[in-house]
């Protein structure tokens, strides 16, 4: 009896045992088979979000695509900002246009020798340097004329001469102003301590030897030179010089010593080219002065050439 139960049993181990491996087996298979690909060129889809009544979404319509030309131009319904202006398409070169990336090269055009340019051994040319003092400014200078008035006639304001340099006889009060030109030349105005201009003279300046024979240069030259002939303690500073007829001229001026002060007046008239050819020029008049030491002299001259 025993045995017989023993045998029952194994035999029903059995059977569970096989019917274990066969259900085992069978589901190995099946999830091993779910998990290979049907098909190496499927695509893979991304999961759908149902809603909670589990309605099927509708399909979406995108719009459709658009040409450029379309796409760069807005549509009938399209507005803007009244504010805001459109942007302007973007200008498109030709393709068949190509632009060089540096400029094309001009040729040379040969020079003459005085166009070269000048090499490390050859003197740059400087432009020489306008003169200010000229025989036409010397020529409009008039005495009497105020220190603007003369400003104006020679374009800027001159270099006044330091006091120590102002010539022997200059009366107290007097000034001196020069305008002088980058070769060493000037043109020296003298006005009186009322600021007038009351004698003119150049210095080395080419083209003013016509104007030095001038009366207005003339006159006090020849009086000075006169004055120191003699001995005279005098001297003119300057003289007011007036045409009065043909070849004929009228003359007054201040006589000071040698310490700058007025001590006296000279007048007369000078006489130029004689039609009789008796002189090239003459003069005569009268002079008349009192230095402050006391000594004092009056008298009449005459004198030509």
């Amino acid at each position: 009896m025993k045995i017989v139960l023993t045998m029952v049993a194994i035999a029903l181990g059995l059977g569970i045992a096989v019917v274990a491996g066969v259900y085992g087996w069978q589901q190995y298979e099946s999830t091993r088979t779910a998990a290979l690909p049907t098909s190496t060129t499927q695509t893979p889809t991304m999961p759908t979000t149902r809603s909670a009544t589990n309605e099927k979404p509708k399909p979406v319509d995108l719009p459709a695509a658009k040409s450029d030309a379309a796409a760069s131009a807005p549509s009938a319904t399209t507005t803007r900002p009244a504010d805001t202006k459109p942007a302007a398409p973007p200008t498109q070169a030709p393709t068949t246009a190509t632009t060089p990336l540096s400029p094309t090269p001009t040729p040379a055009t040969p020079t003459s020798a005085a166009q070269s340019t000048p090499g490390e051994d050859t003197p740059i040319a400087v432009p020489a340097a306008q003169n200010v003092a000229t025989p036409e400014k010397l020529g409009q200078l008039i005495t009497g004329m105020t220190e603007a008035d003369v400003i104006a006639t020679m374009g800027s304001d001159g270099v006044e001469t330091p006091e120590d340099e102002l010539g022997a006889y200059t009366p107290a009060g007097w000034y001196e102003v020069r305008w002088p030109n980058p070769d060493g030349s000037y043109i020296a105005a003298l006005f009186s301590d009322q600021g007038t201009l009351a004698h003119v003279e150049p210095f080395n300046m080419p083209g003013a030897y016509e104007w030095l024979a001038t009366p207005w240069y003339a006159v006090p030259k020849w009086l000075n030179e006169k004055l120191t002939a003699n001995n005279m303690p005098i001297r003119v500073p300057a003289v007011d010089v007036i045409l009065a007829q043909t070849n004929t001229y009228q003359f007054r001026g201040v006589l000071a010593n040698a310490d700058g002060v007025v001590v006296g007046v000279i007048s007369g008239s000078y006489y130029v080219d004689d039609p009789s050819g008796r002189f090239t020029r003459a003069m005569e008049g009268t002079y008349e002065y009192a230095m402050p030491n006391g000594a004092a002299d009056a008298n009449t001259f005459q004198f030509s050439e």
